[in-house]
């Protein structure tokens, strides 16, 4: 995993942790499907990309938080 894809993570944490929602892998994966369909910039898009095949690939028992 790339520093853009971990900081992209470690930004969806951050933002579930403020809006007192749970941290999971699903929450984590739902909120970058949202950023991929709302996404116009083709950079953001592809570390977005990046990051959700991470987060998927990744094992269920590992954690970002």
């Amino acid at each position: 995993m790339t520093a853009a894809e971990s900081e992209v993570i470690n930004m969806i944490v951050a933002e579930l942790l403020k809006s007192h929602e749970f941290v999971t892998n699903k929450a984590i994966i739902a909120s970058l499907i949202e950023k991929l369909e709302t996404e116009h910039d083709v950079v953001k898009l592809d570390v977005y990309r990046h990051a959700l095949e991470a987060m998927i690939l990744k094992a269920p028992e590992e954690t970002y938080a």
